[in-house]
Order: C-alpha cells, then structure tokens, then sequence
C-alpha cells in the first residue's frame, strides 16, 4: 500500500483584510457579514462594511496572484476594467503601494458617492470601494489613509 501524499489547502488571504475598527475607529468600528475567502474563485479574499448609521461603506477586494510579476501585468487591466465606479473625471495617481489610482464618481445605481481606490501590493492586487450620501463623497485623504493601512497589511500578511 502506499501514501499518498498529504493533501494541502488553498491558503486564507482573509486575514489581509482590514477589520472594522481598523477602517472606522474605536469610537465608530464599521461591521458586517465574515470576509469572502476566495471570491468567484479567485484566490484572494473581499469584505463590506458599513458604519453604526449606515451611511457609508467600505469593500476591499484583494486578488493574490502567483508571483509580483503577474500582479504588475495584470494592475493596468484591473485599473481599467474597473465597475464599481462610474467614474466623472480621470483617474489621479496616488501614494498608496506601487501605481496607486483613484476613481471618483458614483455608484452604478447612481445612488451614492463612490470612490475607488485600486493598487498593487507584492503579488496582490487590491481594490478598496468607498461608498457614502451622494453630495458626501469620501476625502482623498480617508482613502489614501484607508489604503496604506491595506498595503502594509497585505505586505506582512504575504511575508508571512
């Protein structure tokens, strides 16, 4: 008889994710359902939150690709099949991993401001949705901050 060889599990990129608390504060920790390991099947992993009042909401979506190489091919696609967003003026090059976009607009329904911010990180690409009112749309400076946070969460959990 013999072995075979110990079967091994696809790994759990939920842990990338920014909480809550990290994304809305002590004083207002956004909530919401468990992360999604491996949305549509593609390795990697994705979460909403909202606030306590509901007025605004955060997606992150990250893809793990096989090497940075891939990642870095695959950013300008990812950046310009965008849909989450339509968007009402260019995108703007942010300092948020390597070639940070941010697009401003609204969102598909038309019913609330929405920004996206997608970048690269190591070997992810990552895509972080804000939603909030319509005539509120959320800071640069929120997202810019919202998105580093990310980066360096996906760069220590893939050292890892």
């Amino acid at each position: 008889m013999t072995a075979s060889p110990p079967m091994t599990s696809a790994p759990d990129y939920t842990p990338l994710l920014l909480s809550g608390e990290e994304i809305g504060g002590a004083g207002d920790p956004y909530t919401g359902p468990p992360p999604i390991r491996d949305p549509n099947g593609v390795a990697g992993a994705e979460v909403l939150l909202t606030n306590s009042e509901q007025t605004e909401a955060v997606g992150i979506t990250v893809v793990v690709l096989p090497a940075v190489a891939a990642a870095a091919a695959g950013l300008p696609s990812a950046q310009a099949n965008l849909s989450t967003v339509v968007t009402t003026s260019p995108p703007r090059s942010v300092p948020v991993g390597d070639g940070g976009a941010l697009f401003t607009g609204a969102s598909r329904d038309g019913l609330k401001a929405a920004t996206a911010l997608v970048f690269r990180e190591d070997r992810a690409i990552v895509r972080i949705d804000f939603y909030s009112l319509p005539d509120q749309p959320t800071s640069i400076d929120r997202v810019v901050e919202v998105g580093k946070e990310q980066a360096i969460a996906v760069r220590v959990g893939l050292s890892r």
